[in-house]
């Protein structure tokens, strides 16, 4: 009786310490220290913040998902060796981006539906949509962003199933771009 007691005293302790990763998103602008950006995001969804991403979804990131992404010219891109390089013109950075998305070898059928230039972050960027099936078959949409400032490259990019949430959210991030300010 005593081993069940410390057992389950146990597990109530080891699970007051451990931090949710997700929490809901603010009712005011969203500092993104990490990414150097400043930006509004949609009541009622949630967000999970790490050093290298924002991660924002409303019912779970395989059903919608927006990331916040800054690059340094430095790194190299995780399905592909290019790499950003300082002075890269908007379509050139879509260029590199995308071949990254299209390696990625849990998305099949990709496709670039439209790739032209943009402003964001009072920026010259970009703005690409494409299309790509699961490992299942599922049909995704998803629409990007991307601007370089210095040696910075930043990505605003939102996924989602093609059937009823990439429309159904759309607007919202959308909203996101807009309210979308560098830190410095």
């Amino acid at each position: 009786m005593r081993k069940v007691f410390i057992g389950i005293a146990t597990i109530l302790l080891l699970t007051g310490c451990i931090k949710r990763p997700w929490n809901p998103t603010p009712t005011t602008e969203h500092a993104a220290a990490s990414q150097n950006v400043r930006l509004h995001l949609p009541d009622g969804w949630m967000l999970s913040s790490r050093e290298d991403i924002l991660l924002v979804t409303r019912d779970g990131v395989l059903l919608q998902n927006v990331i916040v992404a800054a690059v340094h010219v430095d790194e190299e891109l995780k399905y592909t060796h290019k790499r950003f390089k300082p002075g890269m013109q908007p379509l050139e950075q879509a260029g590199v981006i995308l071949d990254n998305m299209a390696s990625n070898p849990n998305r099949f059928a990709f496709k670039v539906q439209s790739k032209k230039p943009a402003r964001i972050a009072g920026r010259k960027a970009f703005r690409t949509e494409v299309a790509f099936k699961d490992k299942d078959g599922l049909q995704y949409r998803g629409i990007l962003y991307g601007f370089m400032q210095n040696e910075w490259f930043y990505l605003v990019r939102y996924v989602a199933p093609e059937r009823h949430y990439f429309a159904r959210d759309k607007a919202a991030f959308e909203t996101i771009v807009r309210s979308m300010r560098l830190m410095v």
